[in-house]
């Protein structure tokens, strides 16, 4: 079995100490030999869950967290053998939608192409470049197919949920942008605002009252079962899967998180922000910890415990870092989306939530409605007419 050791890793850091520059060669080996070790422990045995003894033991990491690092690793790797030159990486690069492509809500990133969804009438679903920026292919709805607040990747499809009367979600093959499946809801239920997925189903978040998460088996989204809330839950607004647990972010005269076996689609606990934001817009974990966004002037963003959702901690920005509209953790930092004039993003540190930089776009480029992280890059959707996707590096 393939190993990446603590020796490896100091062996790597102690390069950089010293000063010492790799080439792109020694980069790509480095990346492919932590590829390997992920690779091998996550089929070791268990078939991914490495159970040691002594102070080894127990040590298991959900698939998303095996996922997500090798969807980073493979995105660096990409990177740097097509622009070595990571420096001048560094400076914003946009996207700009053509005539009628607007409002870019949503972003998800699968590690070698982005994808965006556009709020606009009709909706739309673009698969771009993300070393150039440029439209590879694109889904267009028909008239009645309108705004995309959500998008995910799983597999080999796209799935977009619709802010449509009633609901609705639709599948595409990643290769072409081509619809392979639709979902909609029974009439009164409307508008899909978020969507999540787990190892087997994708989870659409509808804007009801109550409440409700549909749970759908891809990539034909059949219809399984739903979570329904109780009469003061007024709108799922984001979703989560953290491995084990759903988590829902609602609206209403206070703002709430749910936290939801994907089992049994029951409830398992909630909590509420007594007095304060009523939209939860944004969900984010880091492993350890939920965290909750609120669309409120100033933004704010609570750290929640992952078993009972006690608060652990809280962020609130200052005068001009209103309306948390979207959150993404890369590994590292949480990095918080603000639907401001112009759009901004904040770095925070995890998990103390401490501040340590803000990014402010270029010009009149508003409202960041959407955030997502490839292993290299941040990109942030903006709600301009026409659309815009800007790629950046946050120090």
């Amino acid at each position: 079995m393939p190993k990446f050791t603590t020796a490896v890793c100091d062996k790597i850091k102690s390069y950089f100490q010293a000063g010492y520059k790799p080439t792109q060669e020694q980069w790509y080996a480095w990346f492919q030999a932590i590829q390997d070790g992920i690779e091998g422990h996550k089929h070791h045995e268990t078939g991914g869950c490495y159970k040691g003894k002594g102070d080894a033991a127990p040590v298991e990491f959900p698939d998303t967290w095996h996922d997500q690092h090798l969807k980073n690793i493979r995105a660096w790797r990409r990177r740097l053998c097509a622009r070595p030159d990571l420096a001048a990486l560094a400076s914003p690069k946009y996207w700009t939608g053509e005539e009628g492509q607007n409002w870019a809500g949503a972003l998800v990133s699968d590690g070698e192409y982005l994808y965006v969804g556009l709020e606009g009438w009709p909706a739309r679903a673009l698969k771009l470049d993300p070393n150039t920026m440029a439209t590879l292919d694109h889904w267009t709805g028909l008239e009645d197919q309108i705004l995309c607040r959500a998008i995910v990747v799983k597999d080999d499809h796209v799935y977009a949920g619709l802010r449509t009367s009633p609901a609705s979600v639709i599948a595409f093959r990643k290769q072409d942008m081509q619809k392979t499946a639709t979902w909609e809801a029974d009439e009164g239920l409307n508008e899909c605002m978020a969507l999540a997925w787990d190892k087997t189903h994708v989870y659409a978040g509808l804007n009801t009252s109550p409440a409700r998460v549909v749970k759908l088996k891809p990539p034909t989204l059949r219809h399984i079962s739903d979570w329904v809330g109780s009469v003061e839950h007024l709108g799922c607004r984001s979703l989560l899967y953290n491995g084990e647990h759903l988590y829902a972010g609602l609206s209403g005269f206070e703002g709430k998180v749910v936290k939801i076996d994907p089992a049994e689609m029951q409830t398992l606990a909630q909590w509420n922000l007594v007095g304060g934001p009523m939209n939860c817009r944004a969900l984010a974990t880091d492993g350890g910890y939920i965290y909750a966004g609120f669309y409120d002037a100033p933004a704010v963003v609570k750290k929640l415990r992952r078993d009972d959702l006690t608060v652990a901690g809280t962020w609130t920005g200052d005068e001009v870092q209103e309306y948390c509209a979207a959150l993404c953790y890369n590994g590292e930092a949480l990095y918080v989306g603000l639907a401001t004039w112009p759009g901004r993003i904040v770095k925070l540190t995890v998990p103390d939530l401490q501040f340590v930089a803000e990014w402010e776009a270029e010009g009149e480029i508003n409202q960041c409605q959407a955030l997502a992280w490839d292993g290299l890059f941040l990109y942030a959707g903006f709600n301009t007419s026409p659309a815009k996707v800007a790629r950046t590096i946050m120090s």
